[in-house]
């Protein structure tokens, strides 16, 4: 019993070129920009349930994540300000 085929690797699923893997990682990037400008704070996981919605298809979070590294793709985080100090004081 062959367990590892020289032409497709340990999977069944047979390896796709760089360049295809960039086309497809560059449509990704697209379809994730028109996410990011509707809702600037959607992460990973925001944007694989957004995606799904519109698409239909569910993707894998490690290739979101992959290409929201790959193109600078970070969700934009916002924190409310806290103050730390007591202004209030009675000392000098």
């Amino acid at each position: 019993m062959l367990l590892y085929s020289p032409v497709y690797g340990a999977h069944s699923k047979p390896l796709i070129s760089r360049s295809q893997r960039d086309f497809n990682d560059a449509q990704l990037r697209d379809a994730i920009e028109v996410i990011q400008k509707d809702f600037p704070c959607a992460g990973y996981r925001s944007v694989q349930r957004y995606l799904f919605r519109r698409n239909g298809r569910w993707l894998n979070s490690k290739k979101i994540r992959r290409v929201m590294v790959k193109f600078s793709l970070s969700a934009h985080i916002r924190r409310k300000f806290i103050t730390t100090t007591d202004s209030k004081h009675g000392l000098p």
